[in-house]
């Protein structure tokens, strides 16, 4: 009888130790979760806090000027006909390429990038600045570049203007290329 009282309270005590120590973690502000290398360098964090699930991702091709985004694979102008979410924290838009400025695209492709704010909008036209997701040669999987800061350029037509998230690519040369390849003279870059 003794034994059995006894492994009663071991497992009473080894029970409350666990769920103490499971909840200091999991209440912890960006206690770490998971931590994945994709891409081929890219490293995407995804920790807990007490709002929920926050993903963060590092990029190997980080931009940080303009001439950085033309070093892409494929430049294209495109409008986002659907979106998915393949699995959590990501979207899979397919895209219809308008025109291309650089690369052997056509047709339809699909752009895949992290959930996190820097998306594309269904029914909106985009210049994007993309690499492969795979080296396989029939891909037509892409990701934007620098996960989006920069390689993201919205252009909305009625108003004459082209809308970035990233200061950095702000500039002459930015309005110069524009100018160039897209025929977009006197177009406002905001």
């Amino acid at each position: 009888m003794k034994k059995i009282v006894s492994l009663i309270i071991t497992a009473i005590l080894l029970l409350t130790f666990l769920l103490t120590a499971c909840s200091e973690i999991g209440g912890r502000e960006g206690s770490l979760k998971s931590t994945e290398d994709v891409s081929g360098g890219d490293i995407v964090n995804m920790t807990q806090s007490d709002s929920g699930i926050i993903v963060s991702a590092s990029y190997r091709d980080a931009v940080t000027c303009f001439d950085d985004l033309l070093k892409a694979t494929v430049i294209a102008e495109v409008t986002v006909s659907e979106i998915t979410n393949p699995v959590p924290y990501t979207q899979k838009s397919e895209v219809t390429v308008n025109t291309v400025y650089s690369g052997g695209v056509s047709g339809t492709i699909y752009v895949c990038q992290m959930n996190d704010g820097r998306v594309l909008k269904k029914g909106e036209k985009y210049i994007l600045f993309l690499g492969p997701q795979t080296d396989e040669p029939d891909n037509n999987e892409y990701y934007c570049l620098g996960g989006g800061y920069g390689s993201i350029i919205r252009v909305d037509g009625d108003n004459r203007t082209l809308y970035t998230n990233y200061d950095a690519i702000k500039g002459e040369s930015l309005i110069n290329w524009v100018a160039e390849k897209m025929c977009y003279k006197n177009w406002k870059v905001v």
